[in-house]
């Protein structure tokens, strides 16, 4: 490590982390996971991942049909009714993986659209991309149902930057 002195005579540029260097085998990898495409790519693509199981566990927690509308007789074994309702639960979660999926792209794509203009990548691009999202999803609700999505999913996106940007931090 060289002396002091030289360290403050050669300051680091802006930008670069002495501690955390990147090499060479990490140089294209770096530049492939910063890319903004592959960013929206990834985002959509978990999305759909951990859409699936969520539908699902929404779908059995909070069934839609009853049991008489499932066409099952009133005194069907209960594993009948548990073996429907699993496939129900199923279906379902095929259904909203995909929702769950353009939700993602279109937050990922529009806070992508949003680094690329505003020229910063803070936490107004998540908020203003929630906000986005949320009153195209809600297009069908009217003005106050996108105002409501707007504003929800602005919140959600403030909640999500405000715990990922502390956490690397140390609580003094």
């Amino acid at each position: 490590m060289p002396p002091p002195a030289v360290i403050a005579a050669n300051p680091e540029p802006a930008g670069i982390d002495p501690f955390h260097p990147t090499s060479c085998a990490e140089a294209p990898t770096r530049s492939i996971v910063d890319d903004r495409r592959f960013k929206c790519v990834m985002n959509g693509t978990i999305a759909y991942l951990m859409g699936a199981p969520s539908a699902f566990m929404f779908a059995f927690l909070f069934p839609s049909v009853s049991i008489p509308e499932l066409g099952l007789k009133e005194d069907a074994s209960t594993w009948a009714k548990v073996k429907e309702s699993w496939r129900l639960s199923a279906v379902t979660a095929r259904q909203n993986a995909p929702v769950f999926a353009r939700m993602g792209l279109m937050w990922a794509g529009s806070e992508c659209v949003l680094e690329t203009v505003r020229g910063k990548s803070d936490m107004y691009n998540g908020v203003t991309a929630g906000c986005f999202t949320g009153g195209v999803l809600a297009i069908g609700g009217g003005p106050a149902g996108m105002a409501m999505g707007c504003l929800g999913m602005g919140a959600f996106g403030f909640g999500i930057d405000a715990v990922m940007h502390n956490m690397g931090k140390v609580p003094d």
